[in-house]
């Protein structure tokens, strides 16, 4: 799905004017230009493939209920719909995500609460779309109509294959977690992967503006261990390159947890209680903190993720889409660690680290620099268009230990890419060397994951 937010124009005082009865106070509003699927609960039921058309407003429950959420991120961090009990019966907060007109009994003429009833919505607030269950066999994504007639389209699966939260945008920190499978472990594998939703919705419920997410990956020799049925086409192990210069090592790994929020003790909170319920089950063979450093930049000083694709060339450029139907909504996962020699980097003029990285240090632009980092990592296709990959890379660190490096995960529709890239930076190709690059950050670990669409997650197959 692909969204286009605007600021709040009003402050949370004239949003909702009588926030008290409400039980919410709201800070954000935007348009939607896709639907947005909306899931509800036993105390409000709502069909399959529900779904917000129009607006998106941010709430924040300050002792309401949510009896309804949003399934997307960033959306899945807020309530669809909440509910408040105040003065002569239950408020409701309707809207596509959030708050957009309230329901429900008020005191008469919107005096303070105490008696009386009228039917009067708050004043300010008007219906800006309303949910409603997609025919059947018809995808969620394709149901609605924008307020120009011109039909709405999501590059995000239907409500069934909606991705793990990999699409979120970069939080403050992250927590990385590769582990290997013991035998006989895979059944407290199932439980955790299969209640991974609820656990993360727990250990984020008090902090909703903490922005816990997690993203699970399962490797090709756990995959037939862990899931009965069909596998993803495209996924085999990490494979291993060895050049004249630089080496790429695969490393053991069965599971891969990428956890990620704005608060380091959210993704410590998690992190603890996935290897707590899994301990004896598997072995964890790598634990990495990472952060968000200064304006994006790595810890060689460049900025990373410039060219990273957002909106709906994110969701192409990651998400299996009708090659493997099965697996519609899922992406691939390459992992890898890199550790920098910053001594060596920090004794090359800024001149000569431009060169090699094919960017201005300062100011970010692009140079033309031929065999460059920048250069070697553009994989064309066919048709002589440019391929993309979603890249999340975080800096990590001890500086006490001589520690430096960046954790490296690339999220594709299909390895192919991510792996050709691979072979150029470590391999060279005809007319260019290797990755100038490497001959500073050395690569490691390496794991190739596929991560499930979070419809496989909740309703896990038979092993």
């Amino acid at each position: 799905m692909t969204q286009e937010l605007r600021p709040a124009v009003r402050p949370a005082s004239a949003a909702l004017r009588t926030p008290g009865a409400a039980g919410v106070t709201y800070d954000e509003c935007g348009n939607l230009r896709d639907p947005l699927p909306v899931a509800g609960t036993d105390a409000l039921p709502l069909p399959p493939g529900a779904h917000a058309l129009h607006g998106a407003d941010g709430l924040r429950p300050q002792g309401a209920g949510t009896p309804a959420a949003c399934r997307h991120p960033p959306f899945g961090r807020r309530p669809a719909t909440t509910t408040h009990r105040h003065g002569a019966g239950p408020r409701r907060c309707l809207s596509d995500a959030g708050t957009s007109r309230c329901r429900g009994r008020m005191p008469t003429g919107n005096r303070p609460p105490g008696g009386g009833s009228s039917a009067r919505p708050f004043a300010g607030h008007r219906v800006r779309g309303v949910g409603r269950a997609a025919p059947e066999g018809e995808r969620a994504g394709r149901t609605g109509r924008r307020r120009d007639g011109k039909a709405m389209t999501s590059p995000l699966p239907s409500g069934e294959t909606l991705p793990q939260p990999l699409l979120n945008p970069p939080a403050s920190v992250a927590v990385f977690l590769v582990a290997t499978i013991e035998p006989g472990g895979e059944t407290a594998v199932r439980e955790v992967l299969g209640s991974l939703a609820g656990l993360v919705r727990s250990v984020g419920f008090p902090s909703p503006d903490g922005g816990l997410g997690c993203v699970a990956g399962v490797g090709s020799r756990a995959w037939g261990r862990v899931f009965g049925g069909p596998r993803p086409v495209a996924l085999h192990p990490f494979r291993e390159l060895a050049g004249p210069r630089h080496h790429a090592p695969a490393t053991p790994g069965d599971l891969f947890f990428h956890l990620e929020a704005a608060r380091t003790d959210l993704c410590f909170a998690l992190a603890a209680e996935l290897v707590r319920r899994l301990r004896g089950a598997v072995t964890v063979r790598d634990e990495t903190q990472a952060f968000s450093s200064f304006d994006s930049r790595n810890l060689l000083g460049f900025v990373d993720g410039t060219e990273n694709p957002v909106g709906r060339a994110a969701a192409d450029a990651a998400l299996v889409g009708d090659e493997d139907p099965g697996f519609r909504g899922g992406a691939y996962a390459l992992v890898q660690k890199y550790l920098h020699d910053v001594d060596a980097w920090e004794a090359l003029a800024v001149e000569a680290q431009e060169k090699i990285i094919g960017r201005t240090k300062l100011t970010n632009l692009e140079l033309d620099a031929p065999g460059s980092h920048k250069d070697v990592n553009t994989v064309l296709g066919p048709d002589g268009g440019e391929q993309r990959i979603l890249r999340s890379a975080m800096p990590f660190g001890r500086p006490g230990h001589g520690e430096f490096g960046t954790y490296f995960v690339a999220y594709a529709r299909t390895p192919e890419i991510p792996e050709t890239m691979l072979r150029k930076m470590f391999l060279g190709g005809p007319g260019a060397g290797p990755d100038p690059l490497l001959d500073y950050s050395r690569a490691v670990t390496g794991s190739l994951f596929f991560v499930p669409p979070a419809a496989f997650l909740e309703a896990l197959p038979d092993s």
